[in-house]
């Protein structure tokens, strides 16, 4: 009787698309769009111009930054970044994860199941992406502070995917990416650089120095086993990183390889 069942059971379930290979579908492509144009929106030039002042201060607010926050974040470059990191980027597991709630979000009632928001999708034809960009955003909000463990970590495993490749991807005609004129970021050569720091010694770590000005390309917040290896694998490649650590500084005296 148990067999019988699980064969009913399989039978009438939907399985989702092979999340090990391939390329995202035109569902996910859609869901992908639509995350972009909610997480990093195209803006007004009023709007674009406040958010600059806001956030500058040093008064430089030139037409091409404007030009790059009113542009948003669906462009073809980010989304073709954010598919290259799921495929070549992430593990097997975290990739079918990821797909599969892309998935949910291409249907009325996975996007019901996922966001909380059964009245607004449950009329939406396109799940996620055939609603409006604040039903989105509210649908979002939701997840993030959602007491349901599930739907609190896909709303930050789409939320860190969609702004690191919104703002890192390259688009192959300017050899830049959209975002980087409003940051007012100019990328340095780090190719041909040696990386500042290539050894322990007594001026490292800086402990409490509250008004040291330190300059790199990329400050690591926290030294656990994440941020470690992050800022070891940018300083390898020849960028120059801060790690900032609220714990006690620690040197490789200090471990004794032998478990307590």
């Amino acid at each position: 009787q148990p067999e019988e069942d699980n064969e009913k059971f399989s039978t009438k379930m939907e399985m989702p698309p092979d999340t090990t290979k391939g390329r995202l579908s035109p569902v996910e492509r859609r869901q992908v769009a639509a995350l972009f144009d909610t997480f990093v929106p195209p803006l007004e030039r009023s709007e674009a111009v406040a958010l600059l002042e806001e956030a500058d201060g040093t008064g430089n607010i030139t037409e091409k930054r404007i030009a790059s926050v009113m542009r948003g974040g669906a462009t073809e470059e980010a989304i073709a970044a954010f598919e290259d990191a799921v495929f070549d980027h992430l593990l097997a597991a975290e990739a079918a994860e990821l797909r599969l709630a892309l998935n949910l979000l291409g249907s009325r009632a996975g996007a019901a199941l996922l966001t909380g928001h059964v009245f607004v999708f449950l009329r939406s034809e396109e799940g996620f992406a055939g609603v409006s960009r604040s039903e989105r955003e509210a649908a979002l909000l939701t997840m993030a502070s959602s007491s349901l463990a599930f739907r609190r970590k896909a709303f930050h495993a789409l939320k860190r995917l969609c702004l690191v490749t919104a703002t890192a991807a390259i688009d192959p005609h300017t050899g830049r990416n959209a975002h980087w004129d409003a940051a007012a970021y100019e990328p340095r050569d780090v190719a041909a650089r040696e990386p500042a720091y290539k050894g322990d010694d007594d001026s490292w770590p800086l402990v409490g120095a509250e008004t040291t000005s330190l300059k790199c390309d990329v400050v690591v917040v926290g030294t656990g086993c994440g941020g470690s290896v992050v800022a070891a694998k940018l300083a390898k490649a020849g960028f120059e990183v801060i790690s900032c650590e609220k714990a006690a500084a620690h040197s490789l005296g200090d471990f004794k390889a032998r478990s307590s």
